[in-house]
């Protein structure tokens, strides 16, 4: 279960990712908790039904990882270079054609390819890659495997070619093409593409492509070697998305968006199954999927609190671990494949577990208790967020019923020592699902909902709070909810001057779900740009800004789920940027560069 004490709307899920459903306030809180206990055991007699219908309770965990198979399970670049070259006169053809080869190749990660500068000589290509079109295939005849540190890699390409008056041209099939990465400076240079066969012409194609847009966009020429025949090349990082969705009853999915040349939507269904809370994290350049509640069927069933996604298995499950039956984890951060951290959200945890992720591996904790502003408060502890060789943490600081909360607090924990360093005191009540860091300034937004009509009256009593973790002190509320009109769920830093809330509001008798944006400098609202619409139905659950240029939202709604993108530039939807998932979304995570 997740955090209760929230209102709902309409009979619809409680907004803040709590689970309980179509109860009025009188019965939420430890009374849900109770009831949940009786439907999930009640659940258990039709499981034979539900295997059927598609939720796939797995017999027994995946083994820990092996070295080869935790390095596959890194976010990698992925560049989309397209190449067109003119005017080929080919054997028997009168007319001449166009060839364009569509290109994907996959990067490690490399400052150059992140924005920065200065030489990749340990730059590798690695594996043999997925087709454009989404499909793993295995490497074709002469493909060759990836090399050393500077040396060849393998990357797959789909030919296309046409003549001028759009005639097809017969091309060879997908196969793998050696690429040799001599130096890469400001430059790419592909020379040269293994000889490949057009026709009845067998030739080497030559690539020269220059970063721009800080590594965003490459552009630059092609040449096909032999024949002296030249054309263009552009190149663009592919956007890759994760989205955990669930019923909220019985179980959910994780789904993956693939965004080529900026244009080209590709959702893929179901790639991972999930308990009935999921999140998806994307953590110093892994995956991974957090099963908040848990339905424990077998001892193995509890095993998958954590899900470690790799993206060479399709974003598959490599291994998966528990932190503790009940645990109810709401975050997680990890430190390269050595540590990883999770907040422990319920009694008697009330803590950060530490694991090696590799294995599971229980490596300590750091007790929260005695961070309670209160008498019977809790810590709750929420929100995670590293910084360097530090921690934060933000605590809610509520009983077990959620009907009283104390003072707001974000802890700082030293990962050197694994203690406690330092205690922000925070203006808002009850810290909530969103803690993002500005790159550009280093600030911290956080998203403080105040209090939920329900148990307690309705409290304005949060916005948007920014904390500097260099001073470790609250800078107060950039935003007020009095001004937003609701209750902050969510927040997300699109810019330096761009930021979006997630807000939730009465209306009359319906409560809807707002995103706003504002400036993050001074707090500007600058106006709603995406709305639930009248009657509640639908509803915003989640906001993730990639950092370039694009917002996506989690949808919720009983006809229509999905994932909404828009455009940070214009706040508007982009064109072919709606979605559909089979389930409600609950979650989303940017994928910066994913096979």
């Amino acid at each position: 279960m997740t955090r209760c004490g929230a209102w709902t709307h309409q009979g619809a899920w409680t907004h803040h990712r709590g689970w309980a459903r179509r109860l009025p306030p009188a019965l939420r809180g430890a009374t849900a908790r109770r009831i949940a206990s009786f439907l999930f055991a009640a659940a258990l007699l039709p499981v034979a039904v539900l295997i059927g219908c598609g939720v796939d309770f797995r017999s027994s965990p995946p083994a820990p990882p092996d070295d080869q198979a935790a390095t596959a399970a890194e976010l990698l670049d992925i560049y989309d270079v397209w190449v067109e070259i003119p005017d080929l006169l080919l054997p028997g053809r009168s007319l001449p054609a166009t060839l364009a080869v569509d290109l994907e190749i996959t990067f490690g990660g490399d400052p150059l390819l992140q924005g920065g500068s200065g030489t990749s000589d340990g730059l590798t290509v690695g594996g043999t890659l997925a087709n454009v079109d989404g499909t793993v295939a295995a490497a074709g005849a002469g493909a060759t495997e990836a090399g050393g540190a500077a040396g060849p890699g393998v990357a797959r390409v789909r030919l296309v070619g046409q003549f001028l008056d759009g005639t097809p041209i017969a091309l060879p099939a997908t196969r793998a093409w050696e690429i040799d990465f001599a130096r890469l400076e400001d430059d790419l240079n592909l020379d040269p593409i293994e000889p490949f066969a057009v026709q009845d012409v067998t030739d080497s194609l030559r690539l020269e492509l220059t970063l721009a847009d800080g590594g965003r966009r490459m552009t630059g020429t092609a040449a096909l070697v032999l024949l002296g025949r030249a054309g263009t090349a552009r190149a663009t990082r592919q956007r890759n998305y994760l989205a955990a969705t669930t019923d909220f009853q019985f179980g959910g999915t994780v789904a993956r968006v693939r965004a080529r040349y900026d244009s080209q939507l590709t959702i893929f269904q179901d790639v991972e199954d999930a308990w009935v809370d999921p999140i998806v994290r994307v953590e110093d350049g892994s995956a991974f999927l957090v099963n908040r509640f848990e339905l424990i069927l077998s001892e193995e069933d509890d095993n998958r609190h954590v899900e470690w996604l790799s993206p060479a298995e399709g974003y598959r499950t490599i291994f998966s671990f528990s932190l503790g039956d009940g645990a109810n984890p709401q975050d997680l951060v990890i430190d390269g494949r050595q540590r990883l951290w999770a907040s422990r959200y319920e009694p008697p945890y009330s803590d950060l577990l530490i694991v090696d992720p590799r294995t599971g591996e229980r490596l300590g904790r750091i007790d929260l208790t005695a961070w309670v502003t209160g008498t019977d408060l809790l810590p709750r502890p929420d929100q995670m967020i590293r910084v360097g060789d530090e921690i934060f943490v933000t605590l809610q600081n509520a009983n077990l019923a959620f009907s009283v909360y104390g003072p707001a607090r974000m802890l700082v924990i030293d990962t050197v020592s694994d203690t406690v360093s330092g205690v922000i005191e925070l203006e808002g009540t009850n810290p909530f699902q969103g803690l993002e860091r500005d790159p550009a300034s280093g600030l911290l937004y956080l998203a403080m909902a105040g209090i939920f009509p329900g148990q307690q009256q309705e409290q304005f009593t949060g916005g948007v709070e920014v904390i500097d973790p260099r001073a470790r002190a609250s800078l107060g509320l950039r935003v007020d909810d009095d001004d937003l009109g609701g209750h902050p769920n969510d927040v997300a830093i699109a810019s330096a001057s761009k930021g979006y809330v997630l807000v939730s509001r009465r209306s009359g008798s319906d409560f809807l779900t707002d995103v706003v944006a504002f400036d993050p400098r001074d707090g500007t609202i600058l106006g709603t740009v995406y709305s639930g619409g009248a009657g509640g139905r639908l509803q915003v659950a989640d906001l993730e800004a990639d950092g370039e240029g694009w917002l996506l939202l989690a949808l919720r709604d009983p006809l229509d789920s999905g994932i909404q993108i828009l455009d940070t530039a214009t706040d508007l939807p982009l064109p072919g940027g709606r979605l559909r998932t089979s389930l409600f979304v609950s979650s989303l995570a940017s994928l910066r560069g994913a096979r």
